[in-house]
């Protein structure tokens, strides 16, 4: 039983390595994806507040303060749930016009 042990433990830190590198890869990977979505939020809510009217000088501001409303989800920017309209709930940013709501409204 004991060479068992001892083989398992030569194992688990032969593997260790391993380990390491596929976590550090698994975060890089995580804050590349949030980057990604960052940009598709300022993109989208971006270009909405343009066509709405919004100052370029003003964008930053007004991204700042609309990432408390909004999330990027399946790449697509929707309003957090508990802030949604009930005639577009559940559709990202981009559908909202004749979008319909997933649960069988409209």
């Amino acid at each position: 039983m004991a060479d068992h042990d001892t083989v398992a433990d030569q194992i688990a830190a032969a593997l260790q390595p391993f380990r390491d590198r596929l976590e550090a890869h698994q975060a890089a990977r995580a804050d590349a994806l949030r980057q990604l979505d960052n940009v598709r939020f300022r993109e989208q809510v971006g270009g909405s507040l343009i066509k709405a009217g919004a100052r370029p000088q003003t964008l930053s501001y007004l991204l700042n303060n609309a990432a408390e409303y909004f999330e990027v989800v399946d790449d697509d920017v929707r309003a957090k749930p508990q802030f949604f309209s009930p005639s577009s709930r559940g559709c990202s940013l981009e559908q909202r016009n004749g979008c319909r709501d997933p649960r069988g409204g409209k």
